[in-house]
Parts: structure tokens; C-alpha cells; sequence
């Protein structure tokens, strides 16, 4: 294993590994990283690139560097189609020394030596519509009744800055820099097929704007924008039936994107969703 920084990448051999993958995020290619980052983000790799380990970062101070995950990208950690706990710690062995603090959140695929902090992600497998809705749970299914979901128009190619400008009316503390790179990596996953912005409207009125990332394994949920009229309408759970009905038998995996927010996990506990675990672990150089 060895530490290559950005423009030492082999960017299509890396996004190969990351594909291949036990668990291939949409967030881990290069071209979302390239985004998402400011391209600041190096890899720990092996000699074939069967092994990816990527190390997004930043500056304290503008002079000391640490890797800390970005908002918007929620497992990193190691990537290979056959992972064990000796390719972790030579993963680990092979981290950079002049980094002040090594904090990342590992996926579900990596197998860590303790201490290390446990958080619990929510996907749901898209094989058959009929089993899953009726699998919801009661809540849910009389909230879809709160509206008539064939009367909403629904907008294929939206405006990603409506989705995002709802978005932080209901999240407000995130940097508005984080933004702008977020709208650059959404543009791009549209352009390259790998994510679709939606805007929903009843009588001409939106109700909500919602953008997810995908490829051959997941749907991303990234980003809800509800209006004060879609949330009066539980606009948001018919959204997410909606993606769900039109996806399924397509041998994918909605992937929630967590949460550890409590109401927001209530929320993906309705769909009957299955758990699944990832982890935050601190390293420090020797």
C-alpha cells in the first residue's frame, strides 16, 4: 500500500475499484470527490488498484492538514471487492504522516480493531413494490393518503438551486461554501447519469425539490427540499414511495443515508427499512 495525492491518481482505475466494490457509494468516485472536496483529497492505494482507501482533507489554520469527512458524503473508509482485517491495517500502515488528526467514517464493508463509534444507516432492497408497501408501516400509509400523488406534476430535470435552497431553510448550519461545492458534484452526477433533481408540484404550486445520486447498486437520498406546502402534505413520504415504485425490480438498493437525527430515522423506519452499520473511527499518525 502507498499514499498517492490528487493528481497522482489514476482517476479511471480508481473509480473502476470503487464500482466494484462490496459497497460502490456514488460518493466515492473520483468525479464526486473531485467536487464534493475542492479536490483536496489524496488516496492510500495498492499496486494494482484493487485496494482504494481515499483521504479527503483540509486546513486548520490554512497551514496544518487533517482528514475530515466533507458534508454530503457519509462513508468512506476502504474500498475493494474482498476486504479482511489484515488489508485494513495495511490501509492504516501506509497513512501519511503530517496529518494532525485522522477522523473518518468507514462503511459497512471494513472491519476495524477497536475503539471505534457505531452509527446505523437505513437501505431498502427494490425488488418487489407489492411486498414492500405493504410492509409500511400504518403511519405511513395514511400519510400517503393525504394527497392524490397522480394529481402532483413532477419536474425531471429541476433546478438543483431550488433543491438546495430548501434544503437550507431546514438546515441552516451548514457552510454556505459546502453548498457550492454541492451544487458542482450534483451537475456533475447529472451530467454523467449518476444523479437526478426532481421538482414537485400541485395546481402549479411546488411542493417540494429532491435529488438523489445512483448507479448500478444505489439510490443516494441526498438531498430533500420540501416547501411549507409539501411538508403540510407529507410531501416527502410520497416521494419516496414514488422512487421506490418506480425503481423496483431493478436490482437496486435505496440507501436512505442514515440518519442519527431521531425523527429523521423515524421517518426511513416507516418503509421497513434494513439497518446497516457504519462506523466513526479517530487515527492519528505515529
Amino acid at each position: 500500500m502507498f499514499y498517492l495525492k490528487n493528481h497522482e491518481i489514476d482517476k479511471n482505475r480508481y473509480n473502476k475499484c470503487i464500482s466494484e466494490s462490496i459497497t460502490p457509494r456514488v460518493y466515492a468516485y473520483a468525479w464526486y470527490l473531485d467536487a464534493i472536496c475542492d479536490g483536496r483529497w489524496d488516496v492510500i492505494v495498492n499496486d494494482d488498484y484493487s485496494v482504494v482507501f481515499p483521504l479527503p482533507y483540509a486546513y486548520k489554520f490554512g497551514l496544518l492538514r487533517y482528514i475530515n469527512p466533507p458534508p454530503f458524503v457519509q462513508q468512506l473508509g476502504v474500498f475493494s471487492s474482498k476486504i479482511d482485517a489484515d488489508t485494513i491495517r495495511r490501509c492504516f500502515d501506509a497513512l501519511p504522516h503530517n496529518f494532525i488528526i485522522l477522523r473518518q467514517y468507514f462503511n459497512s464493508s471494513n472491519i476495524l480493531a477497536k475503539p471505534y463509534k457505531t452509527y446505523i444507516n437505513y437501505q431498502l432492497p427494490l425488488l418487489d413494490y407489492g411486498l414492500i408497501c405493504s410492509n409500511y408501516n400504518k403511519d405511513l400509509k395514511n400519510n400517503l393518503k393525504k394527497i392524490n400523488f397522480d394529481k402532483v406534476i413532477i419536474d425531471t430535470d429541476a433546478d438543483i438551486d431550488l433543491t438546495i435552497q430548501n434544503f437550507k431553510n431546514s438546515y441552516p448550519t451548514i457552510n454556505d461554501n459546502r453548498y457550492s461545492l454541492f451544487k458542482t458534484a450534483a451537475l456533475q452526477a447529472i451530467k454523467l447519469s449518476h444523479g437526478f433533481n426532481y421538482g414537485f408540484y400541485l395546481d402549479s404550486q411546488p411542493l417540494a425539490f429532491t435529488f438523489f445520486l445512483k448507479n448500478h447498486y444505489y439510490i443516494h437520498y441526498m438531498m430533500p427540499g420540501p416547501t411549507l406546502l409539501g411538508r403540510k402534505h407529507s410531501i416527502i413520504q410520497s416521494i419516496l414511495d414514488y422512487v421506490i415504485k418506480i425503481n423496483c425490480g431493478k436490482s437496486l438498493i435505496l440507501d436512505f443515508e442514515g440518519s442519527s437525527i431521531p425523527n429523521v430515522a423515524q421517518l426511513y423506519k416507516k418503509y421497513n427499512p434494513q439497518s446497516e452499520p457504519y462506523f466513526l473511527k479517530h487515527l492519528y499518525p505515529i
